[in-house]
């Protein structure tokens, strides 16, 4: 029998394996590290933060990871990524002091990732002078706060997450530098304010279910990519930066940057078409090719999706809370009918073809409507009934149900990106 692998092994498997191209459930690191049942594992170039109890309290996190630390100088990934996954009844991570603590025991953190975990005072500041990459994937963040402030910044990457939405845009004018923007399902139901981005090269905005409106400055962007954003009826590109940015922002606005535009599977309106093509930066017009005075994209059919995805996803608070608690469901259909008209739509789409250990999201379930956008594994396929898969749930998992594919989304495993490109 070989021997066992050391936390230190453990902890460059995981990496490896979060980083690489699909992550099969149950596998031996995973499976090893319940039996552990570990506050953190390290490596001489990664921690993992395997319990959210390891901050519930900032001396906790000094005391009980941080002082333990071998590597803490040469450590330069930092993962908070629950194992086996996270729980409504777990610990909440609270972050206050987080930026000043890594800054003393975690000096060369220059990539960091939050997975799924609960946490609170959400903060990464000026302290972390290093950190030039930030991953969110579906954190559940458990107040109104919500911070960055990182010059150093350089790759932002958010999935199935919904900041405050104020304190998202301030957020980026704290992070002036940024130059690779992605951001999946950020569901909100108050509109974006005003996005600068002075050093943006790549900006990705896909499956923006609930916006309608877009007003960016992108002076340098070389990609702007709004795949699937289904309802996006108004897009602005601000040609004056912001006052904090100072010599980011171009004078001359005859040097603003050409760029290429991707619109895959959306529903734009005829406003954002118009933009696109005024705005003499566009250097694929080709793709824009469609009904101009009707949605393009997926076309004008699915138009009457706007008010399915605004109902079904606002207020639902996916992945932390905020200013995005209001609803506007008085307005918008019975919630049985969105869903039956969703289904009706979504005949002309690919059902994927989901297999096991593949990470997913219930985006509507007429039995249990509690359900939608909570988060699981594929355990198994029906073998009765080839369009269901057999899921068990993140937030308890006890609970397993047979569910038709048609209702499941793709869901990030930890690969980052790793986005639905069907839907």
């Amino acid at each position: 029998m070989p021997p066992k692998p050391t936390n230190s092994e453990l902890a460059d498997n995981l990496h490896a394996m979060l980083n690489g191209p699909s992550i099969p459930y149950p596998n031996p690191v995973d499976t090893e590290l319940q039996a552990r049942k570990l506050l953190f594992i390290e490596s001489a170039g990664v921690l993992f933060v395997l319990q959210s109890a390891a901050g519930r309290t900032p001396e906790v996190f000094e005391n009980e990871v941080l002082k333990k630390l071998v590597h803490g100088t040469t450590i330069a990934s930092v993962y908070l990524h629950p194992v086996p996954g996270r729980s409504e009844s777990d610990p909440i991570f609270d972050f206050a002091g987080f930026s000043a603590l890594m800054a003393r025991y975690v000096p060369n953190m220059c990539i960091f990732h939050l997975h799924h975990m609960l946490c609170r005072n959400f903060s990464l500041d000026m302290n972390l002078t290093k950190l030039h990459t930030v991953r969110l994937v579906e954190p559940q963040i458990k107040d109104g706060t919500w911070n960055m402030a990182l010059p150093s910044l350089k790759d932002f990457n958010m999935q199935n997450h919904s900041p405050p939405i104020g304190n998202f845009a301030q957020s980026l004018v704290q992070c002036p530098n940024v130059e690779t923007f992605f951001a999946h399902k950020y569901w909100h139901s108050r509109q974006l304010p005003e996005l600068y981005l002075p050093s943006c090269r790549e900006f990705t905005f896909r499956r923006g279910d609930c916006t309608s409106q877009l007003s960016l400055y992108v002076p340098r962007v070389r990609s702007l990519n709004l795949d699937a954003c289904y309802t996006l009826k108004r897009l602005d590109l601000l040609t004056e930066g912001h006052t904090c940015h100072g010599s980011l922002n171009l004078v001359d606005k005859g040097s603003l940057s050409k760029f290429s535009v991707s619109i895959e599977n959306a529903n734009i309106g005829p406003n954002v078409v118009r933009t696109l093509e005024r705005s003499g930066r566009l250097l694929n017009p080709d793709d824009l090719l469609g009904d101009k005075h009707g949605d393009i994209g997926f076309g004008g059919g699915f138009a009457g999706m706007d008010g399915v995805f605004r109902h079904l996803h606002a207020g639902r608070g996916f992945g932390g809370v905020g200013e995005d608690s209001e609803s506007d469901a008085e307005e918008d259909m019975e919630e049985s009918e969105e869903e039956e008209e969703m289904e009706e739509s979504e005949e002309e789409l690919e059902v994927s073809s989901f297999c096991e250990g593949e990470r997913v999201r219930v985006l509507h379930l007429n039995s249990r409507p509690d359900l939608i956008g909570r988060t699981g594994v594929i355990i198994k396929a029906d073998l009765q009934k080839t369009e269901r898969v057999r899921v068990r749930f993140d937030h308890d998992l006890t609970l397993e149900l047979s569910i038709k594919k048609e209702n499941l989304d793709c869901a990030a495993p930890g690969r980052l990106p790793e986005v639905d490109r069907d839907h």
